[in-house]
């Protein structure tokens, strides 16, 4: 039972991504496709690295009080404005070197995604090291439900309104940004303190 949001919130952030995929194939072309593939990869290596900090750091921050939890999160954000940063400056090298000049059109892709690094990090954080440790699981599949939600919605008017092949990257950085704001505000709403742990 307590494994449930878990699962339900991989079930749909896998289906977020596949259908993005899908709907580029459908709408778009099949280049279309290589080149939102390529920028998700070249997105996915400082992802996947990123993530393990959360992970590294765990067993030591549930324990940890808020403030010191908060302070992580600050240093978080501004690894993830680097990491930003460093694919602005860099990314059209780093495509070039992986799937040469003519994929260079992945570098608009991979910018839009690059802002969810954000989501790696900061909601990561806030999940594994105070909504978790607490017992607020239901949290974690209610916040990638709206994510959900937010890239449909987005993706569906996108399409509708427009032929560009970005509204659909754009949807999933939205979906990021919605995971954000929904962490924020129930940090806000819950009034979490140090003193309340369900464990």
């Amino acid at each position: 039972k307590d494994a449930t949001p878990f699962f339900l919130s991989s079930s749909m952030n896998t289906v977020k991504q596949q259908t993005a995929t899908i709907l580029i194939g459908s709408f778009f072309s099949m280049t279309d496709v290589a080149l939102y593939d390529l920028a998700m990869k070249i997105y996915s290596i400082p992802t996947t690295l990123i993530q393990s900090i959360n992970s590294a750091l765990f067993p030591k921050m549930i324990t940890a009080k808020l403030t010191t939890i908060k302070k992580v999160i600050k240093i978080e954000n501004c690894i993830g404005a680097f990491i930003i940063l460093f694919l602005i400056i860099f990314g059209k090298l780093i495509i070039s070197i992986m799937g040469g000049d003519s994929m260079l059109g992945a570098y608009n892709i991979l910018i839009i995604l690059s802002f969810g690094v954000f989501t790696a990090l900061t909601v990561g954080a806030i999940f594994s090291f105070i909504f978790i440790p607490r017992g607020l699981y239901k949290y974690v599949a209610i916040n990638q439900s709206y994510a959900l939600l937010s890239f449909f919605v987005v993706a569906l008017l996108g399409l509708v309104f427009s032929s560009n092949m970005l509204v659909i990257p754009l949807a999933i950085a939205i979906s990021a940004v919605t995971e954000l704001i929904y962490c924020y505000f129930l940090l806000k709403q819950t009034n979490i303190n140090d003193s309340v742990i369900n464990r």
